[in-house]
């Protein structure tokens, strides 16, 4: 199974599964995105990022289906709520209804969350501290699209901050070193999260200027020393707070040592995060950068926890029967004796439509009115089929005038972004907008290059690219060059001065 961790700028793909209470880790590998194909989390064009990880996973020999993905925003929202204990604290669907309600949000966003705590309030009322977020729908349903148009399964969809939880959660060591501060570090955002008492207390994720930083690691290192600064005097004004023990980074760590500089003004301890025990490697790699994508293979500790965002709508569990039975059978009763009022009311009403409905049919089923019918039925036919030879023979001239033209613009358009080594192979296919084409090309990296620059030329969108098909020129000889080909089908966009004549 894949675990794939989602940013704007990259995605890291660990190969691996969970084994009893041990990860085994296969391969690792890191995709770097195109500027734009990712804003905040929000995937902007599907279609090219589904031909993006097409690419890579051929390159890269990569055959699994199953998968599981981790994605973070800031327009994701995260907020501690005191609530009251439902009587079943598995009840998934009650204590999502008790988030949406306490912070005012409709159908347009997935809940999920993780209990703090159970408490009391100051009547003895059984509470619980959770801590919720909530992701906007649109933003989760891009990545099912992705997986669906890539053919794959998509086991599950975790907020990132979520998967380092259940890998906090699982190591007795980093256990005993709370009150523990984790920080992921991103070029373009900043991530932190407190634990406490064994389990996640807070999560705060923050957006950074990326073009600002510009890969400056005094920079980086600046931004992230005022914000764990933040979380460190927020931790201190809540009632009965811990001195802080430990930070532990992960990420994208720029400067370990200046980082770690940084960070001794706060009296704290602070480092690279490691890789627990249960991770059984069989490659080598930085488990900071991977750390999200590998701890999404633990389970959470807790199964009423709910974080997978695939089971918002799926995991409500159904009301007791029981507890309607009476309101049921009232309900029954109520609603019969309704319809049985609104039976009476309809019957006679309709058989008066019935009687006046016989009495016009009667009129129209004279002879000499169906006469006069039938003559004028056969003259509106010969009218129908004289006006639609006349506008058959219009479009026929039409399209005769248009298609060669439009035809070679179209061709021109297609050959621009061309690339040394490439060449259209079969006639360009225009049916009203729809286009499609065939390609072939001497490098297996020319394919992508072309969708691009082709996509960057803006005279066509929709532009869907399944990849590419590689084969020698002599296929007796192991030493011929490749020939790759490959199809793309697009719409030509509005206001390119092409118009379908009706």
């Amino acid at each position: 199974m894949l675990s794939l961790d989602f940013t704007d700028h990259h995605i890291k793909i660990v190969r691996g599964s969970l084994m009893g209470s041990k990860i085994r880790v296969i391969q690792v590998e890191t995709l770097t995105l195109p500027t734009g194909l990712v804003e905040n989390g929000f995937i902007v064009d599907v279609p090219m990022l589904a031909g993006e990880l097409l690419d890579f996973f051929t390159t890269n020999d990569i055959k699994e289906k199953d998968m599981i993905a981790e994605i973070g925003s800031s327009l994701i929202l995260n907020k501690e709520l005191i609530l009251p204990r439902p009587k079943n604290i598995k009840n998934s669907f009650v204590v999502e209804t008790m988030i949406k309600s306490n912070m005012n949000l409709n159908a347009d966003y997935n809940i999920s969350f993780n209990i703090v705590e159970e408490l009391e309030d100051e009547n003895k009322t059984p509470m619980i501290r959770v801590l919720a977020t909530a992701v906007p729908q649109r933003l989760a349903d891009g990545y099912v699209r992705l997986f669906s148009q890539l053919g794959l399964s998509l086991k599950a969809l975790y907020v990132s901050t979520s998967c380092i939880t259940r890998m906090v959660e699982s190591s007795q060591k980093l256990i005993n070193q709370m009150p523990l501060m984790m920080v992921q570090i991103e070029y373009d955002f900043i991530s932190i999260n407190l634990y406490d008492d064994g389990r996640l207390s807070f999560s705060r994720r923050v957006s950074i200027d990326a073009d600002e930083i510009n890969g400056d690691p005094d920079s980086l290192v600046q931004a992230v020393y005022d914000n764990v600064y933040r979380m460190i005097q927020f931790l201190n004004s809540r009632p009965n707070a811990k001195p802080l023990k430990e930070i532990s980074f992960y990420g994208q760590i720029p400067d370990l040592i200046l980082l770690t500089n940084a960070m001794s003004s706060f009296n704290t301890s602070s480092h690279a995060l490691n890789a627990p025990g249960n991770i059984v490697s069989f490659c080598e790699f930085d488990f900071a950068q991977y750390a999200n994508a590998v701890s999404a293979y633990f389970k959470p500790k807790r199964d009423y926890d709910r974080i997978d965002l695939l089971k918002s709508s799926s995991a409500k569990e159904k009301k007791s029967t029981s507890a309607y039975g009476a309101i049921l059978v009232l309900s029954l009763l109520l609603s019969a004796a309704a319809v049985a009022g609104a039976y009476y009311l309809f019957n006679t009403e309709n058989n008066n439509l019935i009687s006046q409905r016989n009495v016009v049919e009667a009129e129209i089923n004279a002879p000499e009115i169906q006469e006069r019918l039938t003559v004028l039925n056969e003259k509106i036919n010969k009218l129908s089929g004289i006006t639609q030879y006349g506008d058959n023979i219009k479009l026929a001239k039409d399209l005769f005038d248009f298609q060669p033209a439009m035809i070679s613009d179209i061709k021109t358009k297609l050959e621009e972004p061309l690339l040394e080594g490439m060449m259209i192979t079969e006639s360009v296919r225009i049916d009203g907008y729809n286009v499609s084409a065939t390609f072939t090309a001497d490098a297996d990296n020319k394919p992508s290059e072309y969708v691009k620059a082709l996509v960057e030329q803006g005279y066509f969108e929709n532009i869907s690219y399944n990849g590419y098909e590689g084969m020698p020129e002599d296929p007796e000889n192991e030493n011929s060059p490749m020939t790759y080909t490959f199809s793309l089908t697009m719409l030509l966009k509005g206001g390119n001065g092409y118009e379908i004549k009706q």
